[in-house]
């Protein structure tokens, strides 16, 4: 029989769940042979899976989840995509779980902390009350809503209800697939701290023909390509600490020069030296994957077979 396909594990982001990657999922399915294969996660707290212990909720946890779940489905190593606050996780599983992982895509973020100010807004008893189960779409956004003001404002749940986010099962209950707990704990204990940049100093640490490749997926800067459709630019910014910038200077001197001769292999195959790979998509919003959906699925084919980078631009 021919081998399995390879996987590749897709990990949501904030306020989202894994239905944010069904039309990928779909275009995928439609292509013709070979297709890698695809597995999409709900994170604790999101989508249809619990928060489970709070004390326990960090991101080493998470990347434990997703970790347990890809080992359900394949043996062998495997390529994961984290979008946003996903790609947080992911950067913790190449940390923690190099052998199990051949390359690591970080679809529009960087490893900065993210600001106290949204935490602030943040009422943990509420969210731990909020029954994510009603009689109506418009019975859960009312009580999302009610439950944080200051984050689930109603403009915001009403594109919930319109992307799937709050889903009315036919002639039964809806159901809200963003939980202000899950919500918050993600925040606070994944955007707002510093683990993505522990894990890509040990990421950076590791010897390299052990270390899985990392590519940067991300839209536009702000200013660069917007429009009303598209969104405000990309939420991976460059300056600082766990910028972009910040993590492709974590490739020591010798191995970007590699890279720049076109010499040597690391973990995953392919050519070139170097282990972080950036590459902007022109035109994309944060999800890039759903604005330019046709160029990301061709990178998830080109990273999962052929294990190799995209351009600095596409």
């Amino acid at each position: 029989p021919p081998p399995p396909p390879p996987l590749v594990v897709l990990v949501h982001g904030l306020e989202s769940f894994s239905g944010t990657w069904d039309e990928v999922m779909a275009r995928v399915a439609a292509q013709p042979a070979p297709s890698p294969a695809l597995l999409a996660v709900d994170l604790r707290g999101h989508g249809y899976s619990s928060v489970g212990e709070e004390a326990e909720f960090c991101p080493a946890a998470l990347a434990a989840d997703v970790l347990r779940a890809a080992r359900q489905h394949t043996a062998d190593t495997f390529v994961v995509v984290g979008h946003s606050m996903g790609g947080r996780v992911a950067m913790r599983m190449v940390a923690d779980f190099p052998d199990d992982i051949r390359a690591c895509i970080i679809e529009d973020v960087d490893a900065r902390p993210r600001g106290a100010e949204v935490s602030a807004a943040f009422d943990y008893p509420a969210a731990r009350a909020f029954d994510p189960v009603g009689p109506s779409a418009e019975d859960v956004a009312a009580r999302l809503t009610a439950a944080m003001p200051a984050v689930f404002t109603p403009q915001r749940v009403a594109g919930y209800v319109e992307r799937g986010r709050i889903a009315q099962a036919p002639g039964g209950a809806a159901v809200s697939l963003v939980h202000p707990l899950g919500f918050a704990l993600a925040y606070d204990k994944v955007l707002a701290s510093d683990d993505g940049i522990h894990a890509l100093r040990a990421l950076a640490a590791m010897d390299p023909a052990r270390r899985p490749r990392l590519h940067l997926w991300r839209a536009p800067p702000p200013g660069e390509g917007d429009d009303e459709q598209k969104g405000t630019g990309s939420s991976a910014h460059p300056e600082g600490e766990g910028g972009v910038k910040w993590i492709k200077g974590l490739v020591p001197e010798a191995e970007a020069e590699a890279e720049q001769a076109g010499a040597g292999e690391v973990n995953g195959g392919g050519g070139g030296g170097c282990w972080v790979h950036d590459t902007v998509f022109r035109e994309a919003a944060h999800s890039v994957h759903n604005t330019r959906q046709e160029a990301f699925v061709a990178g998830l084919n080109a990273v999962a077979f052929a294990g190799g980078a995209l351009p600095a631009e596409v």
